[in-house]
């Protein structure tokens, strides 16, 4: 498979309950795990750490043979970790309402996190507010507006049925 046309490729991940992204980055060459976990409480972020290793793994090594294949040694280092708040200041304090074995919203990050990645090089602005309260409104926002894309994309074999379902249910609201 030809990936010169792409600058970056983006793979979501899944592993133990959570979603992650490994990022590749063809114009450098780099790999990127971005992950919203804080560092203290899950190992994704340590590069250090043994288990970061093969996080990921079959993705990296086929990434790196294709560089290979393609005569692109890398230069310098190819393997980084980042959180979010490493490449910006979206969390403000810390992010300790939000990362601290946080599972249910990862999801929403992962997706998130797609959209406002650029490259390795460039910072990551996911334009999520400081404040909790606010926060929590714009997941929720992402939430409905991820599942309404999900459950519109002509990808949704039960489309047509989704659609039908929304309309009756509009029209009962209408009624009473």
């Amino acid at each position: 498979m030809d990936l010169t046309s792409y600058d970056i490729i983006i793979l979501p991940m899944f592993k133990h309950h959570h979603f992650y992204l490994v990022c590749f980055d063809m114009n450098c060459p780099a790999i990127e795990v971005i992950d919203n976990m804080h560092k203290e409480n899950y190992w994704v972020l340590l590069k250090d750490n043994p288990k970061f290793l093969s996080k990921g793994t079959q993705c990296k090594v086929a990434h790196i043979f294709y560089l290979l294949e393609r005569s692109e040694t890398p230069k310098g280092p190819i393997y980084t970790t980042c959180s979010p708040e490493t490449k910006s200041d979206w969390l403000g304090n810390k992010g300790k309402f939000h990362r601290l074995w946080n599972i249910c919203h990862c999801g929403i990050f992962a997706m998130r996190h797609m959209e406002a990645y650029a490259a390795s090089n460039k910072p990551l602005n996911c334009g999520f507010n400081k404040k909790e309260s606010e926060q929590q409104e714009q997941i929720k926002n992402l939430r409905m507006k991820y599942a309404a894309k999900i459950l519109l994309s002509d990808a949704n074999l039960l489309k047509r049925k989704v659609i039908e379902d929304a309309r009756k249910v509009a029209n009962k609201k209408k009624v009473a």
